[in-house]
């Protein structure tokens, strides 16, 4: 009989469990996973916390226009996921589509961190304040993502996903406080454009850790078919 050779690892959790290779891939997919998720709230918090003070002070809005513009650009954040979600089920898969769309916030940063550092008119930043609506549309897409790197007929696999979802708000948690109230400070005491180029800086980090991980993840699931297509089949019909 042959045995195959394991080694002890930590797993997200604390939990010391006997692992094989496909356990060391799982392991480091998750982690690749929740750095790019703990890196992209903390950008995504230092823009959205203070916004309505940059609006204010910079691009010379009043309260009611720099209320009613963060609002606009809220709803408009909270219904792109809708884009991405269509894009993953219908055409390019999850991998894919996290990959787009992380670039596009990095060119949404870019342009928000250039904005800022130039004192360039409303325009070119709301350009890509709804660029960054655009391209933060990949969170559930990402949360998915992360369910698919556990084997869901593995009783053990599913403990270590339920694991895996606590360190993964715990990422979210972390990287919205430290945009909300470190890089919010820096904007406020420091400045602008120091304020908005960490997070552009941020979000190519973003990028890199994600491609990182490539080797580790599993992201071989074909795209099947998005509920909101059938959704507008039947209200065509």
């Amino acid at each position: 009989m042959e045995v195959e050779a394991v080694e002890s690892n930590t797993l997200p959790g604390g939990a010391h469990r006997r692992t094989s290779k496909r356990d060391r891939r799982v392991f480091w997919a998750c982690v690749f996973i929740l750095a790019n998720n703990c890196f992209q709230f903390t950008a995504y918090f230092a823009v959205s916390t203070n916004l309505v003070n940059y609006l204010k002070d910079r691009l010379h809005e009043g309260s009611k226009a720099a209320a009613n513009g963060v609002t606009n650009w809220l709803g408009t954040s909270f219904i792109t996921p809708l884009i991405a979600a269509f894009l993953a089920d219908a055409f390019l898969g999850r991998y894919w589509t996290i990959a787009l769309f992380l670039l596009i916030s990095v060119v949404a940063y870019v342009v928000l961190a250039v904005s800022a550092a130039a004192a360039l008119e409303s325009a070119a930043f709301y350009t890509g304040l709804y660029l960054l609506a655009l391209g933060g549309a990949l969170q559930p897409v990402l949360t998915s993502f992360g369910a698919d790197q556990f084997d869901e007929s593995d009783e053990a696999e599913r403990g270590r996903q339920s694991s895996f979802f606590n360190w993964f708000y715990l990422s979210i948690n972390v990287g919205s406080l430290i945009g909300g109230t470190v890089l919010v400070w820096v904007q406020s005491s420091v400045s602008w454009s120091l304020g908005y180029g960490i997070p552009a800086l941020l979000s190519v980090v973003t990028v890199a850790v994600f491609l990182a991980g490539t080797t580790t993840y599993r992201r071989h699931q074909p795209p099947g078919g998005s509920p909101i297509t059938r959704v507008a089949q039947v209200v065509v019909a």
